[in-house]
């Protein structure tokens, strides 16, 4: 991976307790090293990263800073362990301000332990699901960054400015840093060469409904074709070296797969659950949460389409093909 990765900048890989396996953290060299993402808040990934940030000269009290491209806890799950144990300023996209907020997490997870039963996930299995806070695990967020990033302005780290670009869409604050000088971008996971990186759901921020992932993340992946990178330092798997005509590729994919869907509503109305099941009848339940949060993206891109309509009966949400 390394010899894909543009000098002055060093990958490390974490583990996770996720299904998407490791997670990439990228350490910006120079005048103001930086660390691009943290891993996630397990113990396994904390000792790995102090070795790693001790092989580099970092330690307590350096002129080092932390970066977040987006709020999930693969990616901030130690932000605030670093800084208490380093004092390191930590900095994040303006849009996770919702999210990094005390407090804000719990209301997600009670958000999931709400929606999954309406989407017609068995009772079994949602209880399942929550003992492990629905993937969240022990991520908690006591204080927050300490200062926001906003889209069209830059951020030293290293020796270059990087401009901050909005790619929303796999979590509502996704953002990348694109270095203009090599066309390189840390792209977090708005464009993943080995596994597709499906929206997860989250709470609208004004409390009505979810957040249409899907439909920004195509919107993202158009923004990522017109820019133009080099490269894609992306937070799981290997670079993207033909960036452009790979997000073309991968908006094909996810076109594709909604018609899909769509086909699947033409044979009658179903839980976003019971589209889970006929697209992925093998699924494990431990698998379950990637694969709805997966369907519901298709699903609202039908309904803004105006080729699908979603009705509730009895508690539970169903889609049917217009």
């Amino acid at each position: 991976m390394q010899d894909l990765i543009p000098a002055g900048v060093v990958s490390l890989r974490l583990p996770t307790p996720y299904p998407v396996g490791p997670v990439n953290c990228y350490l910006i060299q120079g005048e103001l090293p930086t660390l691009v993402d943290t891993g996630p808040p397990t113990e396994e990934a904390w000792a790995a990263l102090v070795r790693f940030l001790e092989e580099h000269g970092l330690g307590a009290g350096g002129a080092w800073q932390v970066v977040i491209t987006h709020a999930h806890p693969d990616h901030f799950g130690l932000g605030e362990r670093l800084r208490s144990r380093f004092g390191v300023r930590v900095l994040a996209p303006r849009a996770a301000a919702g999210w990094l907020a005390p407090g804000k997490v719990d209301e997600w997870e009670e958000f999931l332990a709400d929606f999954l039963p309406r989407a017609g996930v068995p009772g079994e299995v949602v209880r399942q699901l929550r003992k492990g806070r629905f993937g969240l695990g022990d991520f908690r967020v006591e204080s927050g960054p300490d200062g926001w990033l906003e889209p069209g302005t830059t951020v030293r780290m290293g020796d270059a400015p990087w401009e901050v670009v909005s790619l929303p869409g796999h979590s509502s604050c996704s953002t990348g840093f694109w270095r203009r000088e090599d066309g390189t971008c840390l792209g977090g996971d708005a464009l993943l060469l080995d596994a597709y990186a499906h929206s997860v759901l989250e709470p609208a921020m004004d409390g009505k409904g979810w957040y249409p992932g899907l439909l920004r993340q195509m919107e993202s992946l158009e923004r990522i074709r017109q820019l133009g990178p080099e490269r894609v330092l992306p937070g799981h798997g290997e670079p993207v070296t033909s960036p452009a005509s790979f997000a073309a590729s991968r908006l094909r994919y996810l076109r594709g797969r909604t018609e899909t869907v769509w086909g699947l509503l033409m044979e009658g109305e179903k839980t976003p659950y019971q589209v889970v099941l006929n697209l992925y009848p093998h699924l494990s339940w431990v698998e379950l949460m990637s694969g709805l949060w997966e369907v519901m993206g298709y699903l609202d891109v039908l309904e803004e389409r105006g080729e699908a309509i979603r009705e509730e009966a009895g508690g539970k949400l169903y889609y049917r093909a217009l």
